[in-house]
């Protein structure tokens, strides 16, 4: 053979083992690339799929003496039967009186869509007039019935709030504010010994036809 074949050969060689490298490394970077890419893809839609979830967090309990929880029990009625004009009866707590806006409702014991339609009802805590922090919610309808009128309450104003013993309390207003309907860290129960009142209503942002807000007031007895 002779030199000029043999150098041909060696650059033949070589130019076929450059190809073989190269088809190698080809393989094997640009195929997972293309998987890892494949593999994002599913991660990604996993993401998207998976709902947005909300944590409402329990509102907070002080807790009380066993003795004053037993003396709480035996003195007063747990709940008194409320007819309303629809005809059918409910379970009531006690009344709520506020002179100034004309609002003057019972306090139905729990809070479902159907009572939310009769009165203003218990949202979370105790009995009315007792330390901790009775949460009463109610709708704020457009004609001014239940809490419609509870925007125009201002601090320093009077609630009054009567339990089943015919015992009425007044409650002087220190606060109000917006939150968003997730937040219910007005509910807590953590008074330092007070009684309290909270009261819950729609509010409705920007004249939106959806309440996206909570406007809240917060009364205490001085």
């Amino acid at each position: 053979m002779t030199k000029n074949k043999i150098i041909v050969l060696i650059i033949s060689l070589i130019i076929i083992l450059g190809l073989i490298i190269r088809t190698y490394c080809f393989s094997n970077n640009e195929v997972p690339e293309v998987e890892k890419k494949e593999e994002i893809s599913e991660n990604s839609e996993e993401v998207v799929e998976t709902p947005l979830l909300v944590k409402i967090e329990e509102p907070e309990t002080e807790q009380q003496p066993e003795n004053q929880a037993e003396q709480t029990n035996d003195s007063k009625p747990t709940t008194k039967k409320y007819k309303a004009s629809n005809g059918k009866s409910y379970d009531s707590i006690g009344n709520i009186n506020i002179p100034k806006l004309g609002i003057n409702y019972p306090i139905l014991a729990t809070t479902t869509e159907q009572t939310l339609k009769v009165a203003v009802t218990k949202y979370w805590g105790g009995n009315p007039n007792e330390v901790g922090n009775l949460c009463v919610s109610g709708h704020n309808y457009k004609n001014s019935k239940f809490f419609g009128k509870l925007l125009n309450i201002k601090n320093g104003d009077t609630i009054q709030i009567s339990d089943l013993n015919g015992k009425t309390l007044n409650y002087k207003v220190y606060d109000t504010f917006i939150v968003d309907p997730q937040d219910t860290s007005c509910t807590s129960q953590l008074t330092n010994g007070k009684i309290e009142v909270t009261l819950i209503t729609c509010y409705y942002e920007n004249g939106n036809a959806h309440a996206t807000k909570r406007f809240i007031v917060k009364a205490r007895v001085e």
